[in-house]
């Protein structure tokens, strides 16, 4: 089998302190199908409003991205739209089985330029029916992955109503019609979170909210699970075992900082980096995460090493786990039936000494958090299914509306594989209590999720600073460009007809905002004070270094000449010309080095003092300590 993608190259290329830019891949790449059987026909629509470029200036969103195509397969095809006013396609529907398309896909990925001033959902949304109902092939699966950070918002309060009567009342039912699944990813607080979460729903999509850019990635893994069940093996925090029969291994491993170096320990014990590995490995290093794909793996024990966890293995192989739910969608408390089996090249296994050391297992997620494993048994009573006929299943009922994961795995003797599926539960019309209330309250739908959504600001003492509030059209430049780039933050909790909140990765998303923006960003404030604090101990640095040189080269001249007057007596002296005392640092002045050391000494102490007052940026601090010693160094 071909491998999953093939890096030709690579192009890193770190830019100013404590920002680095993700560079475009350079090679393209072709990978074989990992997991269903059936193609995609996958529309991604990135929103290029001006304020992306605040909410995610790494733009991590762009690599996240291509990582979500490069793990997609040669059967499935990718368009791309950018929207902010209005919505362009940038490329049509391209299949991924060719080279020149997937380089095509990723290189107008890393082209996308954020400048837009509006924020056009309804018009979004309309391009990508349209582009899946004209050229979306037969018998394909049909997916749209919206990501955007703002309001409906056309720059007319009117139009903005009408807009949003339109994509409620027309849109969003015509896609649901046309069995297109909207999964739709909010990036701020100030996202029009009832909306995008009413598209989900109804169109039995996926909708995720990021409170800040770093977990970016993990929400497209998330949905490549969702959209193609791909073979997986279980990670025992960073080690996983590999059994002869993988023809290929994907390794997503997370980063701690953007500049931390993913090491991988094969079962021999040789380290594979980025820098140093064969001709099998494929490496592209990003800000965020690492993908690896190997051809023909060891067989045995492999190690993650220096990564934060969360981290994915994907695998191809012709023994395969089979899981399933006897339903996607419920309602709530309806029971489903998960099941699960093994096969080899297409075939049911059914070897009783196999079976007899295998262990099957599901981990039900609830969209509460919960966790409940359930072990999985073969006693006939799954649909379809007899006792002992290798068919491993159990009966459950998910009582919570929203979206459950549930991760099926089978633990054998040499071997283990892992299937993620996603079961959605919710009310049979989600829709149907906003048309309730709307005609009990006389309100337009427009008006009413305009109330949900003003409801849901946060209350004052989470209301961020007067900056961060500034609106998406003074952030932006005052024209569209058709290309375009994605962003994230936060919201409260939003009242909506159903809560359909995917429980995301653990590393994922939602915690530690100060810190995961910090890694992003370099506050101004803190980079002034650092720059002022800096010129002030130099300049203290430099008037310590005079004066004590002075000081100890006049106290040598005053010794010399007292030494010259008591060897030359009055009558030696008469007459002869006085010669110039010359001295010689390292001779004359032995015992400064000593002081200036202490000197030094009190000065760096101080220095480190201030920089650990102020909450910079790591790197940023890494950086001022660097120019510190490269002047001391000067000074010495």
């Amino acid at each position: 089998m071909e491998s999953l993608h093939k890096a030709v190259g690579l192009n890193k290329h770190w830019q100013s302190i404590g920002l680095a830019s993700l560079l475009s891949f350079v090679s393209v790449f072709s990978h074989p199908l990992l997991g269903a059987e059936q193609g995609l026909d996958v529309a991604i629509i990135m929103d290029t409003s001006g304020s992306m470029n605040k909410n995610d200036p790494g733009r991590l969103r762009i690599e996240a991205a291509k990582l979500f195509v490069a793990l997609l397969g040669r059967d499935d095809r990718v368009a791309l739209i950018s929207f902010s006013g209005r919505a362009y396609p940038v490329t049509r529907f391209l299949s991924l089985n060719e080279r020149k398309n997937e380089q095509k896909i990723l290189n107008s990925i890393d082209k996308l330029v954020a400048n837009g001033k509006y924020t056009n959902l309804h018009d979004a949304l309309l391009r990508g029916y349209e582009l899946l109902h004209r050229k979306s092939q037969f018998n394909r699966a049909k997916h749209i992955v919206l990501l955007s950070d703002g309001k409906m918002d056309v720059g007319n309060a009117e139009r903005n109503s009408e807009l949003l009567e339109k994509t409620l009342d027309e849109l969003i039912p015509k896609l649901a019609r046309e069995n297109i699944k909207v999964h739709t990813i909010a990036f701020t607080k100030h996202a029009y979170i009832p909306l995008l979460k009413l598209a989900a729903q109804d169109t039995q999509g996926q909708f995720m909210f990021l409170e800040n850019p770093k977990g970016i990635h993990q929400v497209f893994e998330n949905l490549f699970e969702r959209t193609k069940t791909p073979d997986m093996i279980v990670l025992s925090e960073d080690s996983f075992v590999l059994d002869k029969g993988i023809q290929e291994l994907t390794l997503v491993a997370t980063k701690f900082k953007p500049y931390s170096t993913i090491g991988l320990e094969d079962p021999d014990g040789n380290e594979i980096k980025e820098s140093h590995h064969d001709n099998s490995v494929n490496w592209f290093a990003s800000r965020q995460f690492d993908l690896i794909s190997i051809k023909n793996p060891a067989q045995g024990y492999w190690l993650v090493k220096y990564s934060e966890g969360g981290n994915k293995v994907y695998v191809v192989s012709d023994f395969k786990l089979n899981a399933s739910t006897t339903k996607k969608n419920a309602e709530p408390g309806s029971p489903l039936q998960i099941q699960a089996y093994l096969s080899k090249n297409g075939h049911k296994i059914n070897r009783k000494s196999l079976l007899k050391t295998t262990e099957f297992k599901a981990k039900v997620t609830s969209p509460s958090g919960a966790v409940i494993e359930n072990l999985l048994v073969d006693d006939g009573s799954e649909i379809g299914s007899e006792r002992n006929d290798g068919i491993y299943g159990i009966s459950y009922a998910f009582d919570m509306e929203g979206t459950y994961k549930v991760d099926v795995t089978a633990t054998g003797q040499t071997f283990d594989r892992k299937k993620v599926l996603f079961v959605d539960v919710r009310s049979t019309n989600p829709s149907m209590p906003f048309f309730t209330k709307a005609k009990e309250n006389k309100k337009s739908l427009a008006e009413l999720i305009k109330q949900q959504a003003h409801e849901s600001e946060p209350t004052p003492k989470d209301t961020p600073s007067t900056e961060s509030q500034t609106t998406e059209t003074e952030q932006a430049k005052t024209h569209d460009a058709p290309p375009s780039e994605t962003s994230d933050n936060n919201p409260g909790n939003i009242p909506s007809p159903v809560e359909h909140e995917e429980p995301l990765p653990k590393q994922s998303l939602v915690q530690d905002e100060k810190e995961n923006a910090s890694a992003d960003t370099i506050p101004l404030g803190d980079a002034f004070f650092a720059f002022i604090m800096f010129n002030v101990i130099l300049g203290s640095l430099g008037g310590a270094y005079y004066y004590y040189f002075k000081r100890k080269q006049n106290k040598a001249f005053r010794e010399r000449s007292k030494e010259d007057n008591s060897l030359d007596t009055p009558e030696q002296t008469q007459g002869k010309p006085i010669e110039p005392t010359v001295t010689n640092s390292a001779e004359e002045f032995g015992g400064m080095s000593e002081d200036t050391e202490e000197i030094d000494l009190d000065i760096e102490e101080s220095i480190s003092s201030v920089l650990s007052d102020i909450d910079l940026d790591e790197d940023l601090e890494t950086e001022l300590s660097s120019i510190l010693e490269t002047e001391m160094s000067k000074l010495k």
